[in-house]
């Protein structure tokens, strides 16, 4: 959310709910099928709940990319405590800020896709969903450079959902993150893995904390703004983003009708 400032305060402050796109449905139709599947439910079971749950959702293009899935040599997950990791859901406390005099917790949260072992190596994966047909590797590389798996590495290293010789495995190297792309577009859909570089225990200590405090203290100025500028341009992200219309008519009735469009709800994570 941080790309755009007002972007943030739309979502996270004020809690615009931006519609589903059926881009996003297939996504998360995928991600439910898959997570079922990964249970032991078959395949087109899965299918018809992911697609339950995501109505705009292609449902061609999710019966064969899931169909592809299951006959694709999947490494099964890893069992803690009788339970799967499968999109596993953490939240929990890293530090406290002052808010005008005020003491508030910040908390750490986010849903990993998956965890399992290739032999002796902890493997964290997350799954995208894309509809490019080309440059598929550039694509795969703009993942790789997001902040999402060393995020996660931490998470998993500094929160309870890992027993302790797991994280052992982190701090001894014997772990590694995965992209895996799944490009439906391509005749036929194309599965490819990006695997990211080792992350180092010196980045993990020492450069994940500060990258997040630096975006905790970008909330908290975000926060003190009395009005705050849309700077999405400046990220190339005003063309895919929801509220452009909003932000090209500001200060005008225009902005305030369309943004009276969008239903209002607390801004959940999770």
């Amino acid at each position: 959310m941080l790309d755009c400032k007002r972007k943030f305060q739309l979502t996270v402050l004020k809690g615009l709910q931006r519609p589903t796109n059926k881009y996003a449905a297939l996504g998360s139709a995928f991600h439910t099928a898959v997570e079922l599947f990964d249970k032991g439910m078959p395949m087109k079971e899965a299918i018809e709940i992911g697609l339950t749950k995501n109505p705009l959702a292609n449902r061609k293009q999710l019966e064969v990319i899931c169909v592809m899935f299951s006959l694709s040599k999947q490494k099964p997950c890893l069992v803690i405590n009788n339970a799967p990791c499968l999109e596993i859901k953490f939240k929990y406390f890293y530090t406290s800020v002052l808010i005008e005099g005020e003491k508030t917790n910040v908390y750490l949260c986010g849903t990993i896709d998956k965890i399992y072992m290739d032999g002796d190596t902890l493997v964290i994966r997350d799954y995208k969903t894309s509809s490019a047909v080309k440059d598929i590797q550039g694509n795969l590389s703009k993942y790789q450079m997001a902040f999402q798996l060393p995020f996660y590495t931490y998470a998993l290293l500094h929160s309870d959902i890992l027993p302790e010789e797991y994280k052992e495995r982190i701090r001894q190297g014997a772990f590694r993150t995965e992209i895996h792309g799944v490009f439906y577009n391509t005749e036929p859909p194309q599965f490819k893995t990006c695997i990211s570089p080792q992350f180092s225990a010196d980045f993990l200590t020492k450069e994940v904390p500060k990258i997040i405090l630096d975006k905790i203290n970008e909330v908290l100025d975000i926060l003190a703004m009395k009005s705050t500028p849309h700077d999405g341009i400046c990220h190339n992200s005003c063309v895919y983003c929801d509220y452009r219309p909003a932000c090209l008519s500001m200060g005008t009735y225009i902005e305030e009708e369309f943004l009276s469009r969008f239903e209002t709800k607390p801004y959940n994570p999770l």
